[in-house]
Formats: C-alpha cells, structure tokens, sequence
C-alpha cells in the first residue's frame, strides 16, 4: 500500500481534513519522506519516524512519535514509548496553530531512539 492508497480509504467525510493535514505535515517537514509503515502512512526524518495520520472510528487521529517530549501540551501519551497523539471529528475542530506547533517541535525534536530507524 501507498500513501495515497491509504488516503482513499479515508472516509469522504474525513478526507478533507486528511488532506489539510497531509498539506501541513508536507509544509513543516520537506526533507522527510513519506511512506506507509505498519499499515499507516508516515513521515520519516533521517529514517526516524516523525508523525502520522490513521482514521480510527470517526475521526482522524495525528501521532507523533516523541509527542510526550514537546514543550506544547495537549496530546495524549500512547503506549510505553514517548509517542503521544490527538483525534479530530472534522476539519472545522483542527486548531492549526496549534499542530504547526507541534509540527516545528517534531522537526526539533525527532525521535532518535535508534531501535526505531526505519530503512526508507
């Protein structure tokens, strides 16, 4: 599966905020490259693994991998790890000040375990 495979399997009343966010995560990490990994597609820096989208019942949930690290509150912890992440219901609930925020602060602050380089 491809990135854009996954996509459109994204609910039509979720596509247009999973298009905002792929614009947004595109804008704030143009080195990163994108690939489908664990069957959701992620954006890698440096072979680490930044952030995510998946659809999960109905709503659009964003990961980042080192979120539970960012100086900004407002995501849940997921896991043992240090990934943390956010649902949204709609586009009209995106606070896109506020995932540009996160956005910089995954760039910073990327996840380096080395456990987790992903050949990309």
């Amino acid at each position: 599966m491809t990135p854009v495979e996954y996509f459109e399997t994204v609910p039509t009343e979720l596509r247009s905020l999973a298009t905002k966010l792929i614009e947004m995560f595109n804008q704030a990490l143009p080195d990163c490259k994108t690939k489908v990994w664990h069957s959701i597609p992620v954006w890698f820096q440096e072979g680490n693994p930044i952030v995510t989208y998946f659809v999960k019942k109905d709503q659009v949930f964003v990961m980042f991998w080192n979120g539970q690290k960012f100086d900004r509150g407002g995501l849940k912890p997921v896991g043992k790890y240090s990934a943390a992440d956010i649902g949204y219901s709609s586009l009209e609930v995106l606070d896109e000040k506020q995932l540009a925020e996160w956005l910089i602060e995954a760039r910073e602050k990327p996840q380096t375990d080395l456990a987790m380089r992903v050949k990309v």
